[in-house]
């Protein structure tokens, strides 16, 4: 893609399964939220349908260089219809998913955020998209809610929520994986509130640790607001290598689907 693609009222883009979609690095239209760079923007009334399979996942990512800020991303304005993003890995973008549509307008089902500025960014008002099965990401901007039965694989050590805030609802699950003491995934949040009543579910396939040793899972950055943890005072929720020396995956918390 040399330019800009606009998806206006009535119109419907879909995308098959097994597709890759490469995007400049600058925008022969020059329009759009960022001129020097190429978006896909889903206008009122449009519709954009990535149908990836797990077998067959959508890709859109940079043509060229490698980089968190080749293209925009896809960008959803606030009357779009619907955007049903199914098995679709996206890269190299500034904003990934840009949303400013109602809740449920941006579907989420087996997606891939990797190697973006921004994963995923809530724009004003924008309502929660509809998560569905392993959201693979890891930087937000804006409110992110993990509905029960979704996981969010978190995919970064420097994992971050910033302006907003972050629910992990009762049914959902938590996946980051740890490595060693002095690199492991987190997810550091800079917003107005933590609730957690779902699952962990740690990942120490490639753990290196010592009985004693600790993992800040969560951090939260400031005066925030923690509910539904059995550390709701602490400023973070810390695991040991003891407690996982069984190497049993999953976490919760002694009678309860909080932790």
């Amino acid at each position: 893609m040399q330019g800009d693609v606009s998806i206006p009222n009535a119109a419907y883009l879909h995308i098959n399964a097994g597709a890759e979609v490469r995007f400049a690095s600058t925008d022969s239209q020059m329009g759009g939220v960022d001129n020097s760079r190429v978006e896909v923007t889903v206008k009122s009334g449009g519709t954009l349908e990535i149908n990836g399979t797990a077998a067959a996942s959508v890709t859109l990512l940079a043509d060229g260089a490698a980089n968190p800020l080749v293209w925009v991303g896809i960008v959803v304005e606030s009357g779009a219809t619907s955007v049903d993003l199914h098995h679709m890995v996206l890269q190299h973008s500034s904003s990934g998913v840009w949303n400013s549509a109602a809740a449920g307008v941006v579907v989420l089902d087996g997606v891939t955020l990797a190697g973006n500025a921004l994963d995923l960014t809530q724009i004003g008002g924008a309502g929660n998209p509809a998560i569905s099965g392993t959201l693979a990401a890891g930087r937000f901007s804006g409110n992110l809610v993990i509905p029960s039965g979704a996981t969010l694989d978190l995919n970064r050590t420097n994992g971050l929520v910033q302006s907003g805030t972050f629910a992990l609802s009762s049914g959902a699950t938590y996946r980051p994986a740890l490595s060693d003491v002095s690199s492991y995934e987190q997810l550091q949040v800079s917003g107005t509130s933590v609730t957690l009543a779902g699952a962990l579910d740690l990942d120490v396939a490639s753990l290196t640790a010592s009985t004693g040793q600790s993992f800040r899972l969560i951090d939260k950055l400031g005066a925030l607001a923690v509910s539904g943890s059995s550390r709701g005072s602490a400023r973070a929720l810390s695991s040991t290598r003891a407690a996982i020396a069984s190497r049993s995956r999953t976490w919760a918390a002694p009678g309860t689907t909080s932790w």
